[in-house]
């Protein structure tokens, strides 16, 4: 009887085991988001006037778009350009006065990365201008050239497989006494600049392809902000071109490529490759 009793309770625990429910799954984990791609940079060609126009206006703006559209087809259709016009008068846009520093209807470059302005130039020389419809267009779409050219560099110095640059080498942090006898390139700018860092592979090539025909210089105005106010430099880097007794021939803002520098010493009357 009581080995009957014990089978009874045996079976009943095995079938309680049996439909116990199984153990509750663990809840999956939420998806991680992945982190949002950076938005692409954009070149804003921006054209302010004010509710009153005179023929002038209208005709800068006519001009813009005629440089933008015709230079940049490939940049707008990519949306890496972008041409915008407002009217400074209208509600929300008094801003700009401010932002730009405009006195007058103006056309304004302003880069943007990732949402963020990084730099800006108003092209004031368009009023001067407005005499010659080729000089024009030939200006707006040159400085819209350089500053794309100067995108391009900062993205190409900021990209992890770019060997990174550690700034002119120490022999470049020079004072601005030419070399007897030879032109000079001077470049001021700064260690930590990324348009200046674009720049050392440029610097480094002339002194290698053109010993004892063109003295390179670099001078860090960060640094050595006197140079900067000896110079009245604006923006950096710029380059100042330099004849044989010191004297400034030329300067250019931004980055400049070698290619360019040596077309304008040629341009100069200083032929590097010329034999001697």
């Amino acid at each position: 009887m009581k080995n009957a009793i014990f089978l009874l309770f045996l079976a009943a625990g095995v079938a309680a085991l049996s439909c116990s429910a199984p153990p509750a799954a663990s809840a999956p984990e939420p998806k991680k988001e992945a982190a949002a791609a950076p938005a692409p940079p954009v070149l804003v060609v921006h054209y302010f006037h004010r509710t009153l126009r005179c023929p002038s206006c209208l005709t800068i703006e006519e001009w813009t778009k005629r440089a933008v559209n015709d230079g940049f087809p490939a940049e707008l259709e990519s949306g890496r350009v972008v041409m915008k016009v407002a009217n400074l008068d209208e509600p929300g846009n008094a801003h700009f006065n401010e932002d730009y520093r405009l006195n007058t209807q103006s056309v304004v470059l302003s880069d943007t990365r990732d949402g963020r302005e990084t730099r800006w130039k108003n092209l004031e020389e368009v009023w001067e201008l407005l005499d010659d419809e080729a000089k024009f267009l030939d200006y707006v779409r040159m400085e819209i050239r350089e500053f794309l050219e100067e995108g391009a560099a900062e993205d190409a110095a900021a990209s992890p497989a770019a060997a990174p640059a550690e700034g002119p080498p120490a022999t470049a942090e020079a004072t601005a006494a030419p070399t007897s006898g030879v032109p000079t390139l001077l470049e001021l700018g700064a260690d930590k600049c990324v348009p200046c860092k674009a720049m050392v592979p440029v610097l480094d090539a002339l002194r290698k392809e053109y010993p004892g025909r063109l003295n390179v210089q670099f001078i860090d105005v960060w640094k050595n902000p006197e140079a900067g106010e000896k110079h009245k430099i604006r923006m950096i880097p710029v380059q100042l071109f330099l004849d044989a007794d010191g004297k400034e021939l030329f300067r250019h803002e931004g980055f400049y490529a070698k290619e360019d520098i040596l077309a304008k010493w040629k341009e100069l009357g200083v032929d590097l490759d010329a034999k001697k």
